[in-house]
This record gives C-alpha cells, sequence and structure tokens, in this order.
C-alpha cells in the first residue's frame, strides 16, 4: 500500500470553510472474514451411475455447503466502551486508538474523553441474499453516497478542525459479501492527527 495517503474528495464545506472529506481509495481489507468454500467427495459408488446422476450430486452438495449470508445487527445504541469487533458498531462510538476503518476490532471509548475517531453512520446496504455482489468500485461509491453525512454533523464542533475526514469502510470482495458483511461504516478522522473530545453527532 506505501505510505502515501488516500485521495480525498471534498465533501461539504464547514461553515468556516473547512472541508470535510472522503478518503475514496480502498484501504488494506483486515476485517476480512473470508471462508472457503468447498466440498470434499469421498467413495465412489459401485453402481453405475449417469452423468446426470452426477452432476445432480455436486449441485446437491455445492447447495448443502454453500454459506448462508448472516447479516450484523444494528439494533440498538453505541457499543459500551470497551473492545468492540466491526460487526458490534451501531454508530456513534468514539475509538481510540484508530488505524484504519477496516480492522476487525475497535477500542471504543467514551466520547467525552479523548479519542482519535468516531463511527458516523452504519448502514446496512442489503438484505437480499440472492443479490450479486456490485463490485468494489460500484461499492466503493456507494460508501461515498452513504458517508454524505454532513448534515448529521455538529457543524460548530468542525469548524474548530482544518483537517477532518470520512473514511468508509464497505465490503470489497465477493466472499463478504456473500457472508454477510454489507455494511457500510462511516468513520470521521483528523488528516493531521487532532484529538476529540466530545462527539460529532448532535
Amino acid at each position: 500500500m506505501g505510505e502515501e495517503s488516500p485521495p480525498r474528495v471534498p465533501l461539504r464545506a464547514t461553515r468556516r470553510g473547512q472541508n470535510i472529506i472522503v478518503a475514496s481509495s480502498v484501504a488494506a481489507t483486515v476485517v476480512f472474514l473470508g471462508a472457503a468454500v468447498g466440498a470434499f467427495f469421498v467413495g465412489q459408488s459401485l453402481a453405475p451411475q449417469t452423468s446426470t446422476g452426477n452432476v445432480t450430486q455436486v449441485q446437491e452438495v455445492l447447495e448443502v455447503e454453500r454459506p448462508v449470508a448472516e447479516f450484523p445487527s444494528l439494533t440498538g445504541g453505541p457499543r459500551e466502551p470497551g473492545d468492540a469487533s466491526w460487526a458490534d458498531l451501531r454508530g456513534g462510538e468514539c475509538l481510540r486508538p484508530f488505524e484504519t476503518a477496516f480492522a476487525e476490532t475497535f477500542s471504543v471509548v467514551e466520547c467525552s474523553t479523548p479519542h482519535d475517531a468516531q463511527v458516523l453512520v452504519a448502514q446496512l446496504v442489503s438484505r437480499d441474499r440472492t443479490e450479486a455482489y456490485p463490485g468494489e468500485a460500484a461499492m466503493a461509491l456507494r460508501a461515498r453516497e452513504i458517508c454524505d453525512v454532513s448534515e448529521l454533523v455538529n457543524t460548530e464542533y468542525a469548524a474548530e478542525f482544518e483537517n477532518l475526514y470520512i473514511e468508509p469502510s464497505y465490503p470489497v470482495t465477493q466472499d463478504q459479501w456473500d457472508e454477510g458483511q454489507r455494511v457500510v461504516w462511516c468513520f470521521v478522522r483528523s488528516g493531521s492527527g487532532e484529538v476529540f473530545e466530545q462527539s460529532f453527532l448532535d
């Protein structure tokens, strides 16, 4: 990935002219929950079988082995302080430390204490198990749309910082999508490492 900062696109100017921006690159995916889907066929039948019968057996086994998508629950308010997995975040949580939106676990802290980022939004984009993965580029665009949440942000507090941006997290592979990881999370952070001491949400 290198050490270059991800490209950022202005989202909307705050009252004092600073920009809240959305990161548009895909960070390293460390929330990958992937499980290899396979079927091992052991032994052969002594009775002769037609090719149609073999195809039917293969289809039946694949149907049994195919994982069923389990969607994260987004009910309830923000998680209490402590370690939380990516799937536990509901929106509103303040985090410290914060390295990437694609982490597997996060440390939730009180928003009244110093923190490095905050989850502004957590939104499930699809509950249709038959829906095909739209592709990484399409998901990145959808995440940018979902993370256009300036109307939710306390603009007076946001105006105190010069380099705020929103970093989204979203499924970047077919396997993630098939397993039910179809949530877009929107994290606000400072590009210059500034620390926050209150919630950005009104």
